[in-house]
């Protein structure tokens, strides 16, 4: 990664949500982690957790718990999904909006 992109990352919670397969898994996430300190650098700190989206208790539980230092995000990636069948697109808004 250029330091130019390093330094305006400097200090920055970047929260990047997975699948339940995948990316999102938490071996892959560990061996990302890993890969971001080597890029990035050593004082980057990552958080791999494989949690459930789709369970509302699981999510505040797990932001109730996390560090202070990692309580404000400053770039999400949402890469979450929450697949429920096939829908046309005005359903899926009103259907689904408290899901995303």
């Amino acid at each position: 990664m250029s330091s130019v992109v390093a330094k305006r990352l400097d200090g920055k919670t970047i929260l990047v949500t997975g699948a339940s397969s995948g990316i999102g898994r938490i071996d892959i996430l560990k061996q990302v982690a890993v890969e971001i300190k080597r890029e990035v650098g050593e004082g980057v700190r990552i958080l791999p957790v494989q949690l459930d989206f789709s369970k509302p208790d699981e999510v505040f539980s797990f932001i109730n718990k996390l560090p202070t230092e990692f309580k404000h995000i400053n770039i999400l990636i949402n890469n979450d999904g929450l697949v429920k069948g096939v829908d046309k697109a005005p359903g899926i808004a009103l259907r689904y909006q408290d899901h995303v």
